[in-house]
C-alpha cells in the first residue's frame, strides 16, 4: 500500500508540472514511451532497475537513448527517480498518471464482467448508460467468466456493483439458510 502512496506522490507531480505546462499529453506519451522501452527490453530493463549501477549512469544512457525524443521536464522526471531510487514504482506512476490524464479529459474507464460476450449495440447502449449516470466517456474494459452464470458485473473505479445470477443465487442461498 505505501508503493501505492509514493507512486501516486510523484505521478501527481509530474502531472501538475505537465498541467502547468499545459503539455499533460506529450508527458503522458513520453512516459508510455519511456515504460514500453522498458518492458520492451530486458537488457534497458535490467540497467534500469539494477540496485547496483549508480543513478548517473543510468541518467546517462537514458539521455543518450531517449535524450532526442523525450521532452527535457520528462527526462528531468526520470532523472529524479533515479536520484531517489523509486525506479522500482515506475510502473504503478504511470497507471496513475494515466488514471489522472483519463479523469481530466472525463473518461472513465469501467470493467464488465459477462458470463458470455456482449454483442456490440449491447456494449454500446451498456457506455451510454454509464456515461449519462456518470456524466463521463466510457471506455469498457471486457472480461468474461462463464461462472457467474449470467447478468454481470461492472467495476467503476473501487466500487463494484454485482448483478450476476451466481450473486443473487448466493444471497437468496444466505437468506434461505437464516
Amino acid at each position: 500500500m505505501i508503493e501505492k502512496a509514493i507512486a501516486r506522490r510523484y505521478a501527481q507531480a509530474l502531472f501538475m508540472t505537465a498541467q502547468e505546462h499545459n503539455l499533460a499529453q506529450k508527458f503522458l506519451a513520453d512516459f508510455e514511451t519511456f515504460v514500453a522501452a522498458l518492458n520492451r527490453s530486458k537488457e534497458l530493463a535490467a540497467v534500469f532497475y539494477n540496485r547496483v549501477i549508480g543513478s548517473e549512469a543510468k541518467k546517462e544512457l537514458i539521455k543518450a537513448l531517449f535524450g532526442q525524443s523525450l521532452h527535457p521536464y520528462a527526462l528531468n522526471f526520470l532523472y529524479l527517480i533515479l536520484d531517489k531510487e523509486r525506479e522500482a514504482y515506475i510502473g504503478d506512476m504511470l497507471e496513475i498518471y494515466q488514471e489522472l490524464w483519463r479523469e481530466e479529459q472525463g473518461i472513465l474507464n469501467v470493467d464488465v464482467t459477462t458470463a458470455v460476450a456482449l454483442e456490440p449495440q449491447q456494449e454500446k447502449a451498456l457506455a451510454a448508460a454509464i456515461g449519462n449516470i456518470t456524466g463521463k466517456k466510457i471506455i469498457l474494459g471486457r472480461n468474461i467468466d462463464a461462472a457467474i452464470l449470467g447478468g454481470g458485473i461492472i467495476k467503476i473505479g473501487d466500487s463494484v456493483y454485482d448483478g450476476s445470477v451466481r450473486h443473487e443465487l448466493s444471497a437468496l442461498h444466505h437468506e434461505l439458510s437464516k
